[in-house]
C-alpha cells in the first residue's frame, strides 16, 4: 500500500508539472488502474530523465491500443498465468516445463568471447522477452 502511495505522488507530481501531456496522464492512470503504481514509485521528480518517462508512456499507449481489453487486461492475464504456473496447472498438457541445460561463462575468458562471437552473427533472428513482476508475495 505505501508503494502504491508514493508511486502515484511522484505520478501526480510530473502531471502537475506539466512533464505528460493528457494521453500520458491517461496511460499512467491505466497502470495505476491495473495496480502498477508502484512502476511510478522510483520516478526522478519533475524536470529529471523526462524523455524516458514519456517513452515509457508512449510505449504503455501502444499496448493499451493494441492488447485486447488494453493493460488492464493484459496484467489480470498474466497475474493469472502466474498464479496457474505456481499451483502447477500447464495449458501445455503433457509438456513438462523445464529449464534447459547451460553452462557459465567468465567474462573476458576466451569461450565467453567465442560464444559471444557467435551470438552475434544469430542476433538477428532472436526475440528477446525481459518478463518482470509477479503475484505481489516479495518483500
Amino acid at each position: 500500500e505505501a508503494k502504491r502511495k508514493a508511486g502515484k505522488l511522484v505520478l501526480e507530481q510530473n502531471i502537475a508539472a506539466g512533464v505528460l501531456d493528457d494521453e500520458m496522464a491517461i496511460a499512467a492512470a491505466s497502470l495505476v488502474g491495473a495496480g502498477q503504481a508502484h512502476l511510478f514509485e522510483a520516478w526522478p521528480q519533475p524536470g529529471v530523465q523526462d524523455d524516458d518517462k514519456r517513452r515509457l508512456l508512449t510505449q504503455v499507449m501502444g499496448l493499451n491500443g493494441s492488447y485486447p481489453g488494453g493493460i488492464k487486461e493484459y496484467v489480470t492475464r498474466a497475474r493469472e498465468l502466474l498464479l496457474r504456473t505456481k499451483h502447477g496447472v500447464s495449458d501445455f498438457g503433457d509438456m513438462p516445463v523445464e529449464a534447459p541445460e547451460g553452462y557459465q561463462l567468465a567474462p573476458g575468458q576466451r569461450e565467453m568471447l567465442d560464444a559471444e562471437k557467435e551470438g552475434y552473427v544469430h542476433m538477428h533472428t532472436c526475440a528477446f522477452v525481459l518478463v518482470a513482476g509477479g503475484l505481489g508475495g516479495g518483500p
